[in-house]
């Protein structure tokens, strides 16, 4: 092999390297994603679910759903699922009910649950699963648990 060729074949490797990188790049740009959290907010004592469009297409969420761990210690993965009218606060100082709702890339959207699931979440320390639909059929579960003080917008992951 002749240094000519050692080069061609280094500028070839080079090259299958960054396109692999960029295709990459662009097929996670295509897809659609979202953050979820599930907040309790102090003072207020409010739980919120937030949902943040964290991809670069727009994606409309439809539905939510929430289970929550049963309190018998002996089925520690035994859910309890809530019933939709149990689940979204229903005054209105928290505002109307947002769903459907579209979110463009970047937007966020804040769901306010009931006093219920806020005393059984984080008083007393039951584990939750929270399923979020979009408009396509796309079940996310994924969540963080976080507490936020409002009037200083301190925000701190929480892990039970």
């Amino acid at each position: 092999m002749t240094t000519s060729d050692i080069i061609t074949l280094a500028i070839a490797i080079y090259g299958a390297f960054i396109s692999t990188i960029l295709g990459v790049k662009e097929l996670r740009r295509e897809r659609r994603s979202i953050k979820i959290m599930l907040q309790h907010v102090y003072p207020q004592e409010w739980a919120t679910v937030v949902v943040v469009n964290n991809g670069f297409r727009p994606v409309t969420i439809e539905s939510i759903g929430l289970s929550i761990q049963g309190e018998d210690p002996k089925y520690k993965n035994h859910y309890e699922n809530i019933p939709f009218e149990g689940l979204i606060a229903s005054d209105e100082t928290r505002g109307n009910f947002p769903l459907p709702c579209k979110l463009d890339d970047g937007e966020s959207v804040e769901i306010f649950l009931s006093d219920l699931i806020r005393d059984e979440v984080f008083g007393e320390q039951r584990k939750a699963k929270i399923y979020i639909t979009d408009a396509e059929g796309n079940v996310y579960t994924k969540y963080k648990t976080m507490f936020k003080e409002a009037r200083r917008g301190f925000i701190t992951e929480k892990k039970w």
